[in-house]
């Protein structure tokens, strides 16, 4: 649940994966590149993995 609070704003996680944690990981790895356009970014999918990647396959995923 995202709800506003005082200090900003308030995020209860529950589940066996704490999401909200992951999504602040990504946002920070997203502006730590410079805040690429969805344009640079590419999927790899195969039967065993799924792979998001900035640049080319080889760059950061």
């Amino acid at each position: 649940m995202l709800a506003p609070a005082d200090n900003g704003w308030q995020v209860r996680q529950g589940g066996p994966r704490r999401l909200w944690d992951a999504v602040e990981t990504a946002v920070a790895i997203w502006e730590e590149y410079g805040s690429p356009s969805t344009a640079a970014f590419g999927v790899t999918a195969s039967r065993d993995a799924q792979l998001i990647w900035l640049g080319n396959p080889n760059g950061p995923q």
